[in-house]
């Protein structure tokens, strides 16, 4: 399966950072969307998932390719980052909870009107 994700610059500069590469941003797009496609979908659990949805949207997925997982939001890889097998499932998890804690949690932090 093909997948044609966007990717966005804060993803290309994660890929730089984090694999050390000088390559130009069009090799970096094609190497991405490599993994993407050999990538296996992964869930975040406990910590992780609390972690996770905290900083990226709940409908966020990510993929897993070696020691690298890829952050797609919308449509985007939109970052990147090495991790390994603790804090994450291949078994979908259901969320809804950590959902709902971290949306109140971004209430709290909302200034009351």
């Amino acid at each position: 399966m093909k997948n044609r994700f966007r990717v966005t610059q804060h993803a290309i500069d994660r890929f730089r950072e984090r694999t050390g590469t000088k390559a130009g941003r069009l090799s970096i797009i094609y190497k991405l969307r490599n993994w993407s496609d050999k990538s296996r979908e992964i869930y975040p659990t406990g910590e992780t998932a609390v972690k996770m949805f905290t900083l990226h949207d709940p409908l966020t997925r990510f993929l897993r390719y070696q020691q690298f997982t890829l952050v797609i939001s919308n449509g985007k890889i939109v970052t990147m980052f090495e991790s390994n097998e603790k804090g994450w499932t291949e078994e979908p998890q259901l969320n809804v909870p950590i959902n709902l804690a971290v949306a109140a949690l971004r209430l709290k932090a909302l200034p009351a009107s």
